[in-house]
């Protein structure tokens, strides 16, 4: 596939969480694209010298469904 075609189907998807409420402005989420749930944790901590964070994932604590990863200040996949 066309590699144009797969951006463009990318930035629609995160267009659509963000309006549906899903994610926010900076793509951290807010709740469950499965069960719709607000109640979200943290899981996958990466630390440097054991205090500052590198990275992490966020999933549904009721699902467990991943939602989205952050790493080096910004949340990068929806």
């Amino acid at each position: 596939m066309n590699t144009k075609i797969i951006h463009i189907k990318y930035k629609l998807r995160q267009w659509y969480l963000v309006k549906r409420g899903y994610l926010a402005e900076d793509y951290e989420p807010i709740k469950c694209t499965k069960c719709k749930s607000t109640d979200l944790e943290e899981y996958d901590e990466d630390l440097l010298n054991g205090n500052l964070t590198l990275s992490f994932s966020v999933r549904c604590k009721h699902c467990k469904t991943p939602l989205n990863d952050w790493a080096y200040g910004s949340w990068y996949r929806a």
